[in-house]
């Protein structure tokens, strides 16, 4: 059987629909399945493709040799684009395997998407959701499906709860273009100064001064792997996150979180989490700081934290990039 994966990553679309479609790649190769992952990517890219059977390219405007006849072959499609429309997936399919089934991971009803399975792992996300649709399709959607990559499909609950806080994380994905990660630490390192900083700097951040911390209790962290991201998380107190894909690598491993939404489609997600009791924010709001440290207080309670780390553990399926596999190859 034969998978094909075509997204995008660049330091204008930002790297996390990389990190999700790597963990599909993982899931399917791990139940035997022949994949080729299809990346529309620039540089800062080039980590998530490392061990990967891949190809380099602008899909959305033309189909290579070498993919074109690896979709002839292909079982299961699945896209995750925020810039590719209806004719894009038509085109891709009307040059694949005629049996192929076609799926497309989505974040907010982007379009009304061609026949299909739509992937939806946002905490917030429902039915109701995709009310617009019309034709055939189905759901795979919550946080039941979330995709995780393999360094997080064992073990993950292991958030060792201190009791006091003393180390705060930042990670603002891979570009932070309105510069939070810096904003945010030199508020902290003010209201805070006997706390410790762990600051993971993404590939295409280009605005954040390192250099700026030097002589503050600030440890920054750039190109770490999918492991060491995880360790990090582990070893954390808290982490301060952007609303996305990072949210769910965080809770899986139960460690408690303040989300703040730095994007229109990370607000169905970042609503999700509050519903669940996370403190949660938009990155342009008035009193962003103040509020940050606001919920920094209310977490200096150990029973706080502990609570939330056993509702954050119970709410991500860490496997589920291959329950989706699992249904997409299988069902």
């Amino acid at each position: 059987m034969f998978a094909t994966f075509l997204t995008e990553g660049t330091s204008q679309t930002g790297y996390g629909h990389l990190a999700r479609v790597k963990a599909l790649y993982q899931a399917a190769e791990s139940l035997r399945l022949e994949c080729l992952f299809v990346c529309d990517s620039d540089r800062g890219g080039a980590s998530y493709l490392e061990g990967i059977n891949s190809a380099i390219c602008d899909w959305k405007v033309s189909i290579p040799g070498k993919v074109a006849d690896f979709l002839k072959r292909t079982n299961i499609i699945i896209f995750d684009s925020y810039l590719a429309d209806r004719e894009v997936f038509s085109r891709v399919k009307s040059i694949s395997n005629i049996g192929a089934k076609l799926a497309y991971i989505d974040d907010f009803a982007r379009l009304n998407y061609p026949d299909g399975i739509i992937i939806n792992y946002s905490i917030g996300s429902d039915l109701e959701l995709y009310q617009g649709q019309s034709g055939k399709k189905s759901y795979l959607l919550g946080p039941k499906y979330a995709l995780l990559s393999q360094e997080y499909w064992e073990n993950s609950s292991s958030y060792e709860c201190s009791k006091e806080i003393q180390n705060i994380l930042l990670t603002f994905g891979g570009v932070d273009r309105e510069n939070l990660t810096e904003r945010i630490s030199d508020s902290l390192t003010r209201e805070f100064p006997d706390l410790s900083l762990s600051l993971i700097i993404g590939s295409g951040n280009s605005v954040f001064r390192a250099d700026h911390f030097k002589d503050k209790n600030v440890s920054v962290y750039s190109g770490i792997s999918a492991s060491k991201m995880k360790e990090l998380f582990q070893k954390t107190d808290l982490c301060i996150t952007a609303g996305g894909h990072t949210t769910y690598e965080i809770a899986s491993v139960g460690t408690p979180m303040i989300v703040i939404a730095t994007a229109e489609n990370q607000k169905i997600n970042t609503r999700g989490w509050g519903l669940l009791g996370v403190p949660t924010m938009h990155g342009g709001e008035v009193g962003l700081l103040e509020k940050i440290s606001a919920s920094i207080r209310i977490y200096k309670s150990y029973e706080k934290r502990i609570s939330q780390r056993s509702c954050l553990h119970q709410t991500v399926n860490a496997k589920g990039a291959v329950r989706v596999m699992e249904s997409l190859a299988f069902e």
